[in-house]
């Protein structure tokens, strides 16, 4: 679970709590050994470019430095082998609240802001997750700042204070942590599960922590229990750091040496002991509870032994490929066309103390909640046409195959989420093979996979049904989910001889790649290029942009086309059956698009309230014939009634259950229904879409591309003849037609036509309370997107040390960018399980009144942390593609926007920026605040008192 300290804390530490803050004993490392360098041959692909070199300190930490020449950010992470299943009895929490605290100050850094400050001020970010093993902590930086970083890092394992004014305060953040996703499905489905396996296994315990498993107790403090934890478990040994840096190999490893030498390596010997997943005789069973969406989906899980050493063989993934297959004739193939559910996935992994488990969940209808029984049997009637004809030597090598592929075109990734995942996998893989393991298919083992799956019976299964009618008679005690357990036959129910007959094993996949040619270089291609498109009857003119990439050299591509339909933006009923047709259409090519998908070439379809975006990336080589299906089925759909149905009501319950996310995440669909035109929430698409018929669909299916025009962008390892061949088939979706494309308009604040007091509000299900407070630019200039680009750097830190951590009104407290359209603002969020909506607005008023005083007289740390970030070098293929599309889109045919953001960030000076803050921040004008709360009551009063606003754009 991730902790997101991702702003500053700011607090001077006063003299009173000198006691408090006193650092841990330290066992000195032994500095009579010297590092060991195991310089192993690391396998990597052939594109990287990164030079890696493995090294084991004097006090046993192991270390993979990685030198990248060319990189812009430098980073790092620390993974410990301790995590929730570590927390002592009666402490459930611990591990998590020791993530929080280590941010709060060490004996050579005091001041709890310290790291967070300067990451931030270097144009960094930071982070850290607790999972059941694992403690992760990573950041990246400013490439020439990674050895002042690092010794700000490594005092977290050296010395932290513990400070007890922060250990108090940190517990209500994770107090609010918990709250904030109290009613999150996925979190209350292993609360359940939780309840439900063996008590002595440590995935059992309660992982995130509450006021009352972190209370001081008579004899028993809290802070007392963290020193004691961290003593036991933050050893040498039992770290895995990993540093990227554009230094040479010799330079990182004396930063780190000198740094990371002083972590103690403990005399503490602990061993986790292998303990079952489930009693012995408490399965089969099946756990039936009450959702808080409108969710109906059942979980099947097989208790496993841990595979963990068969990295190599692979042998769940072969039976995940297998059952996860959405192809003719798979189970999800046979489940959809019986009306009985609507996505099949699967999952499986390692759980500690030597247990593994894997799940197949199936997301149901409400006749497939009647047909469980039935879903039950075909899934065993695959099982078993897996054990006595799917193991099979030529499906494995058809995995390795991709695998090969994938790993071979490795491309480079972010630094921040290199050194995360590597320092995790140190712990488990051979040094040579920390890079490949999750590529490699070592070997075929038929035995091993035959194995596992003579562990996946009947009598051997976990079941989790969950839907709104659910009849309960028990409820669990964190997140007070409703349940009740049956007891599950032991032999399989028969199939029906329909279903049975009807099940078949995937084919071969003619998706796979069969070269990985790069084109040569083309020079009318080597440049971005702008062609016009005009078809007749269609006045509208389209462009088209090519680029060939010269850089990335990978055998892969990305189009995207954005089509905007005169049909689609005349009404949130056109909205909505332009939301339902593009369902419709993903529907009907799932099971030929599913092959391309796992062959490393994928498409998203997604509609908008214009027309819609059709995006496609990956492996070049058949990327022209999922272009082709896709073109010829948006232009002639085939429907059939059946599927409108089950594909309609899905969709619905989708848009209802937005109303059940989170407070924070419905403020922003809020914001923009007001302030957007058009943009429809999903209550109102939802209303709209009850009434559309199968006949209204097939009629806007014929309607949707008459007068259309689209923008679209060809990028990668493309040739002339590619672009000619991609360009026939998206002109073809240009249809003749006459009508108008409404535009694209938003409300100005500070207007006459607007009441004074702006606020909007809905009611959540949800016992916390949002608040956003958003505050629109001046106007739509380049200047004005300088300054609050600038402002929420300036700003940022100060608004979450304050109303986070000094005020405690919530876990979840941030200040963003929030750009509609091309028009610049901010947006302040506060979401809180304990304030009055009045006080947190209170709160945001009072931070904005007295900050503008924050404001220094040298903006020289923040524009430069500012150009870090926005001026970040491309890491992959698809990074540069977006920077190419987001260009495209905002009318920048220079492609030179970031850095004419970034000079106009430096041409500000401290008194523009505190005259920008009052017209802004200070003009209640420009500011509209978005409530939610359970006992709000949803707007009935226009925010206008004219019937039309006025508009800042365009």
């Amino acid at each position: 679970m991730l902790s997101f300290v991702t702003s500053l804390i700011r607090c001077a530490i006063v003299l009173c709590c000198i006691i408090a803050l006193s650092p841990l004993p330290v066992v000195a490392a032994d500095q009579s050994h010297a590092t060991i360098v195991l310089n192993k041959d690391i396998k990597k692909g052939q594109i990287d470019q990164r030079k890696y070199h493995y090294l084991t300190l004097s006090n046993q930490l192991r270390v993979l430095l990685i030198s990248d020449k060319d990189t812009d950010k430098a980073a790092a992470s620390l993974d410990v082998n301790v995590g929730s299943m570590d927390d002592p009895g009666g402490r459930h929490g611990l591990a998590h609240f020791l993530e929080h605290m280590l941010f709060l100050g060490t004996k050579k850094y005091p001041v709890a802001d310290e790291y967070q400050a300067f990451i931030d001020r270097n144009g960094g970010s930071h982070n850290a997750y607790t999972s059941g093993q694992h403690t992760n902590y990573f950041y990246d930086i400013k490439a020439d700042k990674l050895e002042e970083s690092l010794d700000r890092f490594s005092q977290f394992f050296v010395a932290p204070l513990f400070d007890e004014v922060y250990v108090d305060r940190e517990r209500h953040a994770v107090h609010s942590e918990y709250q904030a996703r109290i009613k999150d499905d996925d979190r209350r489905y292993y609360d359940l599960f939780k309840q439900m396996i063996n008590p002595e296994h440590p995935f059992s315990n309660f992982s995130v922590g509450s006021l009352t498993t972190l209370a001081n107790r008579p004899d028993d403090k809290v802070r007392d229990d963290l020193l004691t934890f961290y003593q036991q478990h933050y050893s040498s040994d039992r770290m895995a750091l990993v540093v990227l840096g554009k230094e040479s190999i010799p330079q990182l490893q004396k930063m780190v040496e000198q740094r990371f030498a002083q972590i103690p390596l403990r005399e503490v010997k602990y061993h986790r002991p292998n303990v079952p997943l489930f009693t012995s005789g408490s399965l089969p069973i099946e756990v039936v509870s009450q959702p808080v969406q409108n969710i109906r989906q059942m979980r099947l899980s097989f208790p496993l032994p841990s595979v963990r050493a068969y990295y190599g063989e692979k042998p769940l993934r072969y039976i995940d490929s297998l059952l996860s297959h959405e192809g003719q004739g798979s189970m999800l193939s046979i489940l959809k066309e019986k009306g009985w559910a609507e996505a099949l996935s699967t999952l499986s992994g390692d759980i500690g103390a030597g247990n593994a488990v894997f799940d197949i969940t199936i997301d149901l209808t409400e006749a497939g909640i009647q047909h469980r029984d039935k879903i039950r049997a075909l899934l065993f009637h695959a099982l078993d046409t897996i054990r006595q004809k799917g193991v099979e030597v030529w499906r494995y090598k058809e995995q390795q195959q991709l695998a090969k592929i994938d790993f071979q075109f490795l491309e480079a990734g972010s630094a921040i989420n290199i050194v995360g995942n590597l320092a995790n996998s140190l712990h488990y893989y051979p040094v040579p093979e920390v890079i490949r393991a999750q590529y490699l298919y070592s070997s075929f083992d038929a035995e091993l996979i035959q194995r596992l799956l003579s562990r996946m019976t009947p009598e051997n299964l976990y079941v989790s049904t969950v839907f709104p009618e659910a009849q309960t008679d028990n409820v669990t005690h964190h997140y007070q989910v409703p349940y009740t357990v049956n007891r599950l036959p032991k032999h399989i129910v028969n199939i029906p001889s329909g279903l049975k007959n009807q099940y078949q094993l995937p084919k071969k996949n003619l998706f796979v790649p069969q070269s990985g040619q790069l084109f040569p270089q083309d020079e009318k291609l080597s440049q971005p290029l702008a062609t016009s498109i005009v078809v007749e009857g269609n006045d509208k003119e389209s462009t088209l942009w090519v680029k060939q990439d010269l850089s990335f050299k990978v055998p892969k591509a990305h189009i995207s086309l954005r089509l905007k339909s005169p049909a689609v933006s005349q009404s949130v009923r056109a909205t909505a059956m332009a939301d339902l047709l593009g369902t419709l259409i993903r529907d009907r090519l799932n099971e030929s698009s599913y092959l391309a998908k796992i062959a490393g070439l994928s498409y998203g379809l997604y509609p908008g309230s214009r027309g819609f975006d059709l995006r496609i990336s990956g492996y070049d080589d058949k990327m022209d014939v999922l272009l082709g299906m896709l073109v010829e089925e948006i232009k002639q759909p085939r429907l059939k009634l059946e599927r409108f149905n089950n594909v309609k009501a899905e969709l619905l319950r989708q848009l209802h259950n937005s109303k059940k996310q989170t407070p924070v995440s419905q403020l922003r669909p809020e914001l923009l229904v007001t302030l957007r035109r058009p943009y429809w929430t999903d209550a109102q698409l939802a209303k709209a879409l009850d009434t559309v018929t199968f006949e209204d669909i097939q009629q806007f299916s014929g309607q949707w591309l008459k007068g259309s025009q689209f923008q679209a962008l060809f990028y990668g390892n493309i040739h002339q003849q590619t672009v000619e061949q991609w360009k026939t088939k998206i002109t073809s979706l240009l249809l003749p037609g006459k009508q108008v494309i409404t535009p694209v308009r938003v409300v100005k604040l500070a207007g006459d036509s607007l009441t004074m007091i702006k606020q909007q509000a809905i009611s959540v299900d949800h016992n916390d309370k949002a608040v956003m407070l958003y505050v629109q630019a001046v106007v739509d200039t380049l200047e004005d997107q300088a300054k609050m680009v600038l402002l929420e750097q300036v700003l940022g830190a100060d608004f979450f040390t304050q109303l986070r951590t000094e005020q405690q009104l919530g876990y979840i407290v941030y200040l963003t960018n929030l750009t509609i359209k091309d028009v610049p603002g901010l947006s302040f969020v506060v979401q809180s399980p304990g304030t009055s909506v009045d006080g947190i607005k209170s709160a945001v008023t009072r931070f904005l009144s007295q900050s503008i005083r924050t404001i220094p007289d040298d903006l020289s740390v923040y524009q430069r942390s500012a150009a870090v970030k926005l001026l970040k070098k491309p890491q992959q293929l698809s990074d540069q593609f977006r920077l190419y599309w987001q260009n495209i889109l905002r009318g920048d045919h220079s492609f030179s926007y970031r850095q004419r953001l970034v000079n106009s960030i430096h041409r500000i000076t401290p008194q523009q920026l505190r005259d920008y803050y009052q017209q802004t921040l200070l003009n209640k004008q420009r500011l509209l605040w978005v409530v939610a709360d359970k006992s709000a009551v949803n707007n009935t009063s226009p925010l206008f008192s004219k019937s039309q606003p006025s508009y800042i754009y365009p």
